[in-house]
């Protein structure tokens, strides 16, 4: 997809901003005249492990989407920065048995539990570390579903240039004048 691929590469890269290149749906839906042709598409990607999409808690029923490889990369930066407790092994479980088989954005409790028990001991401790990465965040309108989340330290002070559209964002970050925000 073209206006992926385009909108990726020009995501601004900025040292100070540890945030990875990431689109949102409703972006590629104004950008692309047939919006059954990106969800088609997406799909298809997400089916072939290229790429994630990601409920934001924005308020909007927006997604974002990231590829595989920059999700990877800002999971990183976000366990590092919980400090010691980033060695812990289950967020190498996350990374093995949840991220490369669940590819919806959403998961249940009993399967979370599930698919990292095959790397050890589970406990709500281990998922009370993940939550505390940004890794996952408990549904709020059902509190056995966990949504996969972004960390996006970035979007906090610009909620609502975020939701003001791409082109804002995108600027926010270039200028890099959060306070305005």
């Amino acid at each position: 997809m073209v206006a992926l691929r385009l909108m990726h590469a020009q995501f601004p890269n900025m040292e100070k901003v540890m945030t990875q290149p990431f689109v949102l749906r409703s972006q590629l839906y104004s950008s692309v005249r047939d919006r059954t042709q990106v969800d088609r598409d997406l799909e298809t990607l997400r089916k072939e492990k290229v790429l994630r999409l990601f409920k934001l808690n924005t308020g909007q029923d927006d997604h974002a989407i990231m590829f595989v490889e920059d999700y990877l990369k800002q999971m990183s930066i976000a366990v590092t920065k919980i400090g010691p407790k980033s060695h812990d092994p289950v967020f190498e479980w996350f990374k093995c048995y949840v991220i490369n088989t669940k590819l919806d954005v959403s998961i249940d409790h009993n399967e979370l539990c599930s698919l990292l028990s095959c790397g050890g001991k589970v406990n709500d401790d281990r998922i009370s570390l993940l939550m505390n990465a940004g890794l996952l965040s408990r549904q709020l309108i059902d509190s056995n579903v966990y949504c996969l989340r972004l960390r996006f330290p970035i979007l906090v002070p610009c909620s609502r240039v975020f939701l003001r559209g791409g082109k804002s964002f995108y600027h926010s970050l270039i200028v890099g004048n959060t306070k305005r925000c």
